[in-house]
């Protein structure tokens, strides 16, 4: 089973964040970590994405974002998909958003992201996906 783990930030020091903290994760077998600056990007990875399983982890507060709709528009090819938004504004004005999209989490930054990391793969083993690192 292929899993992809994607990060979707325009800040790129978080991106080297999650570069870091997540270097085990993405050593293991079936697992890759896709770390993304825009939802450009995303548009073209998601075209071409034959993985099983995605976890998405977006900001929200992007240029041109529509990931969660373009997300919505592919989530058939996938087994699950699980998304997750952050920000650094409350997520009380996003709550509309997050049941609209059915979002498993909200992150507020600055992102602590060991317990992302926790949380992810959380989520995954109670989908029956075991991630050890």
């Amino acid at each position: 089973m292929k899993v992809k783990l994607i990060f979707i930030d325009d800040e790129v020091d978080i991106l080297n964040i999650v570069r870091l903290k997540m270097r085990k994760i993405n050593k293991l077998e079936n697992v890759e970590i896709i770390l993304l600056e825009s939802a450009r990007e995303f548009h073209e990875f998601i075209k071409e994405d034959d993985s099983d399983v995605v976890s998405i982890i977006s900001d929200i507060n992007m240029p041109d974002n529509d990931v969660l709709d373009r997300l919505q528009e592919h989530s058939s090819k996938y087994r699950f998909v699980l998304s997750y938004l952050c920000s650094a504004y409350d997520s009380s004005g996003f709550e509309e958003m997050m049941e609209r999209y059915n979002i498993e989490f909200f992150f507020k930054k600055p992102l602590n992201i060991d317990d992302l990391k926790k949380k992810l793969l959380q989520d995954l083993v109670e989908r029956g996906i075991r991630i050890q690192d």
